[in-house]
């Protein structure tokens, strides 16, 4: 009853992602964003490490555009290879998730 009176009074809050299948639509739409170039790749994939792979129990799947960002965050002018080189990787890894089943196994 509460929340159908909160619904008539446009007053419930957002719903929380609470299931696995928003978090893997979340993946996807995340990967779409950055494949499109729309949402810069080190945040895109921060966004898929900490709401979706961290959230989903660690799926191997999104194991590498996690790596990935992890080697762009603890990138240091010291290294052999350019910076911008994991931010490549992180883009194709997120059109290669979006040629797949970008869904739970």
């Amino acid at each position: 009853m509460f929340g159908k009176i909160c619904d008539e009074l446009d007053i419930t809050p957002p719903t929380p992602i609470n299931t696995a299948e928003t978090r893997w639509a979340l993946a996807r739409w995340t990967c779409e964003q950055i494949a499109a170039g729309t949402i810069e790749p080190e945040a895109g994939g921060r966004l898929i490490w900490h709401r979706c792979w961290n959230e989903l129990d660690y799926p191997a799947v999104l194991q590498p555009i996690v790596g990935w960002v992890s080697e762009w965050d603890d990138w240091s002018p010291s290294w052999e290879i350019n910076r911008e080189h994991y931010r490549e990787l992180i883009i194709s890894e997120a059109r290669s998730l979006l040629a797949g089943p970008l869904s739970a196994p």
